[in-house]
């Protein structure tokens, strides 16, 4: 307010008991003064500082008083208590004069003759007493908000003469909007009425006093009564069976017939839907993403049963027959590659992921001290790679060279077994050249030495 306001030089007033000066409140770009105020020792008292007056007012007319910054910030708090107490003044007055208006008016309209227009006097009348009643008391609260001063110094006091002129106005619209509020109330009453009660509940249930004598019976009373022949219940219709599974050897015939002698006749019994197949069960403990990617094989072909799954025996056969290779771009790290692969896979227990670097053909052999077992099946190659988890191996050396006869590489490892007992051991791998850079295993053995025969 100080940026935009500033005072004028004070004029004496003769006559007054205490000596007094007017000083005008003006504004950058106005030419005239906003707020005269008047200024005496008691609306502006002397400024004291640490108990000793440091500015007052003259005491008498014939010196001209000089305000000081912290002077005309309280010469300027006056002026804003002012404009509060000539707006409440003014909404006060235009509160009195809407809320009276209306029935004056509407008694000497041209309808109140009629028995129509009195209802609708009597209407709009109380309406607008309800909404007069209602801003008075919403109006007679403290209004000392800082925003709203902000905002009528932004256009000055002049603002509240047109406020007052706007508000003589609204006493009409506030009737108006009461009479559309009754129409309203009359509306919603009529449909409530109008409308059917929801399900479960009977108009008479829902009436007062005598009324309630006649709702309906118990629900056990109604179900004694014997139905109309008009209001019958008919039971509801049981939903289709649903068509027998056709047999599997049907099916396939079924389905190998379409592309070679066209669509099949029509039947009596529809054919099951495939457009849902069933989830395809999450893969085994130990899989990494390349078998999860590959583990899509499983949805059943065209001709196969799809809710026919197969037992929980045969999906570790499954898995296991997914190649993996050892890829190497330098033949002669063949040996460290394995070694490497084989040793975490095993000692981390993802025999499964393992097993899937074997050939279909390839055999294992486990030895220890003059104990011996072979196996060449899928199923036995697992248990007895898992029988070697969590077992911890000391590599010593690693030995590699190429067989005469084929593509095959002969990969020798030697070291000590750390756990679970401490054995010298040495494995064998012979592996087989599948690609221009991948080998796979054809033959695995691994033998512990004891002392014992």
């Amino acid at each position: 307010m100080e940026d935009r306001h500033y005072l004028s030089e004070p004029r004496p007033i003769d006559g007054l008991k205490l000596p007094s000066w007017e000083v005008d409140i003006m504004r950058e770009g106005v030419d005239v003064p906003i707020l005269t105020l008047t200024v005496d020792s008691q609306t502006l008292p002397p400024r004291k500082r640490k108990k000793k007056v440091v500015w007052k007012l003259p005491d008498d007319l014939k010196t001209n008083p000089k305000f000081g910054m912290e002077d005309k910030r309280r010469i300027l708090e006056l002026f804003k208590q002012k404009k509060k107490e000539l707006k409440r003044a003014r909404k006060s007055q235009t509160t009195t004069t809407g809320g009276t208006n209306p029935n004056n008016s509407n008694q000497n309209s041209p309808g109140s003759s009629n028995g129509g227009g009195s209802k609708t006097l009597k209407r709009m009348s109380s309406s607008a007493m309800s909404v007069g009643s209602y801003m008075t008391a919403n109006e007679e609260q403290p209004e000392d908000d800082d925003d709203d001063d902000d905002n009528d110094d932004d256009d000055g006091i002049d603002n509240d003469h047109d406020d007052h002129d706007d508000h003589d106005d609204p006493g009409e619209s506030k009737v108006a909007e009461g009479e559309e509020k009754v129409d309203d109330n009359h509306n919603s009453v009529s449909l409530l009425s109008s409308s059917p009660p929801p399900p479960g509940f009977n108009m008479s249930g829902l009436s007062l006093g005598g009324s309630a004598s006649s709702a309906s019976p118990p629900p056990q009373q109604q179900k004694r009564q014997p139905p109309s022949s008009s209001t019958a219940i008919q039971p509801p219709s049981l939903p289709p069976p649903m068509p027998s599974m056709q047999p599997l050897q049907e099916r396939s015939h079924s389905f190998a017939g379409v592309s070679r002698a066209g669509p099949p006749p029509p039947s009596s019994t529809p054919p099951l839907s495939l457009s849902n197949p069933p989830p395809i069960p999450p893969p085994p403990p130990g899989l990494n993403s390349s078998s999860r990617r590959a583990s899509t094989s499983s949805i059943p072909p065209p001709g196969m049963n799809p809710f026919q799954q197969p037992p929980q025996s045969q999906l570790p056969q499954t898995t296991a027959n997914m190649p993996r290779h050892f890829i190497v771009g330098d033949p002669s790290a063949l040996g460290h590659v394995v070694m490497e692969t084989y040793y975490l896979l095993l000692r981390t227990g993802m025999v499964r992921d393992l097993a899937q670097y074997y050939l279909p053909e390839a055999q294992k052999s486990l030895t220890v001290g003059g104990a011996h077992a072979l196996c060449s099946d899928v199923n036995q190659r697992l248990q007895q790679l898992e029988s070697l988890t969590n077992m911890v191996l000391q590599v010593k050396g690693v030995l590699q060279h190429p067989q005469h006869v084929g593509d095959n590489v002969y990969v020798m490892i030697t070291g000590t077994s750390l756990r679970p007992q401490c054995l010298p051991f040495c494995h064998s791998l012979i592996l087989k050249q599948v690609g221009p850079q991948a080998f796979q295993i054809l033959n695995d053995a691994l033998a512990f030495l004891t002392t014992e025969g």
